[in-house]
């Protein structure tokens, strides 16, 4: 049977490297979403690369982008990450800080010249490329007093209520990621067209660790000390197909389209968040009273449940152009069409309230991303805007997602170097008591910035 989680919707991942793994359909949502990650100068340019091809990121988005290189290629990257979660909750402000230091990025694309064999066909290429998509490295706390009590009754003595609100303290513990391991393959027909085909894998990890706590009185001197942890692992393996075509339709304007397929995961989860006995609780639990100062109340601490699944998440239509300025630089545009009616779980009986979740709440999205760059001998200067739609059909405009970037790269022939900076900020809610209505949850902001370093040598 499938498990009922304790967490329930909070932060829905607005920023899809940091997010915290809750219920089933905030995981559907959660593997759903992207964010701008790849080589330096795709993620200075916000990623706006369906048109421009030449880089290795770009044959996420258009696998014809492998085509238009004019020589192999091989490069890595390194990503600092800089993370600031900001805790509200009932008039307490807390400000908490992760920093992590990811290899980011590695890839190369073969090209194999065949204008000395064909008229029509001048090369094909095959390539692999490998992306950190997310981190899940994040470690925040939130306190306060909402001034309603959880852990009432005291078991030695009835007429003991512990009506009094002291204290509440939350602490979220998470680590992991989520990888991409590309495969592709295309061919340049003539002086002017480009094809793609690419094969996508993706693995994820996420682990989260939670405590709660609560201290309470009953107004004459007695005290309730509540613990209560919860732990959860959730790894995944998934498949998707991606095809695409570039076309010059002059010497300086190009344009793309590709079709991303949907994903097809197969997920796992373990965590302690079972009931053994009909009298048991999801998670660890520990309750001290000053009644009974030398006992402590608690459950068993190594249980564990086990359970896997299938997932589907969206596939992508993205249509690009790009306006090529001989050497002075570039100007790109990617609007993309994410097909959120293809998230579903394939299981409909265990699912049935999650699927119907997707079917009334969640709407199809567009992304629209922009980048240029600006060329000067062998610098080269970048910029991108990203604006990302909500999925929640009841979101107004100020829920949709702003990414901005910026980078400077030097191309000295054969070598090249990049170096971007991208800030994302996101805005949601933990909710900490679910079963109580009148607790408010907490409010959280969590600011990103990344700094991501590239070198490429062309073979």
């Amino acid at each position: 049977m499938k498990k009922h989680l304790f967490f329930i919707a909070t932060i829905l991942c607005s920023l899809e490297s940091y997010c915290q793994v809750l219920n089933y359909s905030d995981i559907g949502l959660l593997l759903s979403q992207s964010s701008t990650n790849g080589t330096a100068r795709f993620n200075s340019m916000a990623g706006a690369f369906g048109a421009v091809g030449g880089d290795l990121s770009s044959m996420r988005i258009n696998p014809a982008a492998g085509a238009v290189f004019k020589l192999s290629e091989f490069g890595f990257s390194l990503a600092f990450n800089d993370l600031t979660t900001t805790s509200n909750y009932y008039g307490s402000s807390n400000r908490s800080n992760s920093n992590t230091t990811d290899f980011a990025q590695i890839g190369f694309v073969n090209i194999i010249d065949l204008s000395r064999y064909s008229d029509d066909w001048t090369k094909v290429f095959f390539g692999f490329n490998y992306v950190k998509t997310a981190n899940y490295n994040n470690n925040w706390f939130a306190d306060g007093n909402s001034g309603v009590t959880t852990w009432v009754e005291d078991p030695t003595d009835p007429d003991i209520l512990y009506t009094d609100a002291e204290y509440q303290n939350f602490d979220s513990f998470s680590k992991g990621g989520r990888h991409s391991y590309s495969f592709y393959g295309g061919a340049q027909w003539g002086k002017d067209i480009y094809f793609g085909i690419g094969v996508i894998t993706q693995t994820m990890d996420y682990y989260q660790n939670t405590i709660q706590e609560e201290f309470n009185n009953d107004g004459n001197g007695n005290t309730v000390d509540g613990y209560l942890e919860e732990w959860e692992q959730v790894r995944g393996n998934a498949i998707s197909f991606n095809f695409g075509i570039i076309a010059k339709v002059s010497r300086a304007l190009r344009i793309g389209l590709s079709y991303e397929t949907a994903s097809k995961w197969s997920m796992s989860e373990e965590s302690n968040l079972v009931k053994e006995t009909p009298d048991d609780l999801l998670g660890y639990y520990e309750l001290q009273y000053s009644t009974d100062p030398g006992f402590i109340y608690s459950n068993n601490y190594d249980k564990v449940l086990f359970y896997d699944y299938a997932l589907d998440t969206p596939g992508k239509l993205t249509a690009s152009a790009a306006l090529v300025v001989g050497k002075l630089g570039l100007f790109s545009f990617d609007y993309t069409s994410n097909f959120y009616n293809q998230l579903q779980f394939p299981d409909p009986l265990e699912f049935q309230s999650e699927n119907g979740f997707f079917v009334s709440e969640i709407q199809n999205t567009m992304d629209l991303a922009i980048g240029a760059e600006i060329r000067a001998g062998i610098l080269r200067i970048r910029g991108g805007f990203k604006l990302k739609e909500s999925p929640f059909k009841n979101d107004n405009q100020s829920s949709n997602q702003e990414e901005y970037s910026l980078g400077i790269g030097f191309d000295k022939g054969r070598y090249k170097l990049d170096i971007a900076y991208q800030y994302y900020t996101s805005n949601g809610t933990y909710d900490f008591y679910p079963d109580y209505r009148e607790v408010q949850p907490a409010i959280l902001t969590q600011d990103l910035s990344k700094i991501t370093t590239s070198l490429l040598i062309r073979l």
